[in-house]
């Protein structure tokens, strides 16, 4: 970077200086003077050319007034807006003056830079020297195509307006770029992620922070897809947040992988492992946080009735019916599993008995109210229980068990608590 830094800035006839689009000084013709933005008490534009620095910087070049200024931004891809600002050297304008020469080279001699900016590289640099930058670049060119092509990702103001979008990030969202520039990511949210997530992902950025996570989305066609996102904040010299990166991988095939290990395949609610890690994670936070949680654990009345008289299709049919009951009733925060054959487990986060008895009535009711495609109607029972200090899982569940038997017993399509639970 530095052997190309002396090569766009080492003239015989100028002082050449490389500057940013808000003014700070990246190469000054004097050395210790360079690297404005990064070390303290180094001159900025302002105090170079105090009279004109504001035309500096509003615009990308200019040929007139003994400076001469052009954008190079399109070899340095990184939002920087980098310029080279070139102030003819005194003696080379005494010399041409002597000439009468002075404004016509002056003047052919900037358009040429300005138009063709690898063509004025070749008046101050060996021929083999120049090839090698212009390999370089074209390898730069390359490499930031296939990047674009392959990896997601986009910019956006401080605001979160999108202001750039790679073409990897169009083809996973289906979008096409002027559909995109100037909206939030927003459109593309899924009903599903939690508002948590994303202000959490709020919070961590705009504090200057890197962003890790995965993220939920739905694309221009409906279709549900996953990413793995890294959002890093841009912060100027000042420190201030100017604009957001984020770089993105479609994990969506690992993602449909993963949720086939943890679901059940007929129901699509949780499977028996998955609800196993659950569990332990809600133990882990009980004993941390002494955060309350119960189970119900629910039985259909008859099942193998249904099964004998009507055939297992059927059969199927009411587990997947129930499962769809369950999934409506139950909280955003609680998860339900197939617990094995007929019977379901629902892991009820941030609750206590009295409405964790309120709940399993609410599901037990809508089962029973419910008209089922040639069984018509059937009946649940459920045991609850709370998660006591210091019970094992299978002592806990024990208990949620203990309480579903004598549901059966004593009618069946009731809901009993464990018994030693504390009443609130």
């Amino acid at each position: 970077m530095d052997n190309l830094l002396d090569v766009l800035t080492t003239s015989q006839n100028f002082h050449i200086y490389l500057i940013d689009k808000d003014g700070e000084i990246i190469v000054n013709p004097e050395p210790d003077l360079s690297w404005s933005r990064y070390l303290e008490n180094k001159p900025k534009i302002h105090k170079i050319f105090p009279n004109r620095y504001k035309e500096l910087l509003s615009n990308s070049s200019i040929s007139k007034q003994g400076l001469y200024m052009f954008s190079y931004a399109d070899m340095f891809r990184n939002r920087e807006g980098m310029r080279i600002l070139m102030v003819p050297k005194s003696e080379i304008i005494s010399k041409l003056k002597m000439s009468n020469v002075v404004t016509a080279l002056l003047i052919a001699g900037i358009v040429l830079i300005v138009s063709v900016p690898l063509s004025w590289l070749a008046s101050f640099i060996p021929s083999k020297l120049q090839a090698t930058i212009v390999d370089a670049y074209d390898e730069i060119k390359k490499y930031t195509n296939i990047i674009d092509r392959n990896i997601a990702t986009s910019q956006t103001d401080k605001n979160g307006v999108i202001t750039d979008i790679s073409s990897k990030f169009l083809e996973i969202t289906g979008y096409q770029k002027h559909e995109v520039i100037g909206k939030n990511h927003n459109f593309l949210k899924h009903p599903e992620t939690p508002a948590e997530h994303y202000k959490d992902m709020w919070n961590t950025i705009s504090r200057g922070t890197v962003w890790t996570g995965e993220m939920q989305d739905l694309s221009k066609s409906g279709q549900e897809f996953w990413i793995s996102q890294i959002i890093t904040p841009e912060i100027n010299h000042k420190g201030e947040i100017i604009a957001y990166t984020s770089v993105a991988q479609d994990i969506t095939a690992r993602k449909i992988i993963e949720k086939m290990s943890v679901t059940d395949s007929l129901t699509g609610l949780y499977n028996r492992r998955k609800i196993d890690a659950i569990l332990s994670a809600e133990i882990n936070r009980f004993n941390r946080y002494n955060t309350e949680f119960c189970v119900l654990l629910l039985d259909i009345d008859f099942f193998k009735k249904v099964n004998d008289n009507f055939g297992h299709q059927v059969g199927d049919d009411v587990l997947v019916n129930v499962s769809e009951i369950l999934q409506k009733s139950i909280r955003g925060t609680d998860f339900a599993g197939r617990w094995g054959g007929e019977e379901f487990l629902i892991v009820a986060v941030q609750i206590d008995l009295q409405n964790a008895t309120i709940l399993a009535e609410k599901i037990r009711s809508t089962i029973e109210e419910t008209q089922f495609n040639i069984v018509d109607h059937i009946t649940i029972s459920i045991g609850v229980a709370c998660y006591q200090f210091g019970e094992t899982v299978t002592l806990f569940l024990n208990r949620a068990d203990e309480a579903l038997y004598e549901a059966k017993e004593s009618g069946r399509n009731k809901v009993i608590a464990a018994k030693g639970e504390k009443e609130v």
